[in-house]
């Protein structure tokens, strides 16, 4: 299967990482269950609203990023089981470069070079398995979606949808690509 996998907020904690730079900046603290829809910026203060976006491109954002627990590891299993893992991000264009590094950093196994997509249209690609964390990427794509639990897709009614599983971790997300697998193969 073609595995199309979302980068922030599903291979590491980039949602976490703006919160902490943007509480640097400004002294406002919010958490991550603060955040109850995709676009952060209608939770800061009126104040940071406008120029809330240009916290996507602070050196620090990149280097308080976590990368979230079993990622890397059931990623390898998906690739060593012959499933052809493609990372795919809706970033900032000044962004590209660094996640790509990033990318290319944590996965040595994978050649990221030929599978990374970057687009603001995730209905455009072609893969069996879209793993995000903003629900509109998964509605109407020519794909299975996964989508990883987070506060702002909390209200989100997957259960409307045939082609959504939700899922809250990592550790979740093997079998129910190993389901839609052997639900393809039937």
């Amino acid at each position: 299967m073609v595995i199309a996998v979302d980068c922030d907020n599903i291979i590491c904690s980039t949602t976490q990482s703006v919160l902490n730079v943007h509480f640097e900046n400004t002294g406002e603290r919010l958490q991550l269950d603060d955040i109850k829809s995709y676009y952060i910026e209608e939770y800061v203060s009126d104040e940071y609203k406008d120029d809330f976006y240009k916290i996507f491109l602070d050196k620090r954002v990149w280097k308080g990023i976590d990368i979230l627990p079993n990622c890397v590891e059931v990623i390898k299993r998906l690739h060593d089981k012959g499933h052809l893992i493609h990372f795919v991000t809706a970033t900032e264009t000044a962004n590209v470069h660094k996640k790509f590094r990033f990318l290319c950093r944590t996965f040595p196994f994978l050649n990221v070079r030929k599978r990374f997509i970057t687009t603001q249209n995730k209905q455009m690609i072609k893969c069996d398995v879209l793993i995000d964390d903003y629900e509109k990427n998964l509605i109407d794509g020519d794909y299975q979606g996964i989508l990883m639990n987070y506060p702002w897709n909390a209200n989100f009614d997957d259960a409307a949808y045939d082609n959504i599983i939700r899922v809250n971790n990592w550790s979740e997300i093997e079998p129910v690509i190993d389901f839609m697998q052997r639900r393809k193969s039937t």
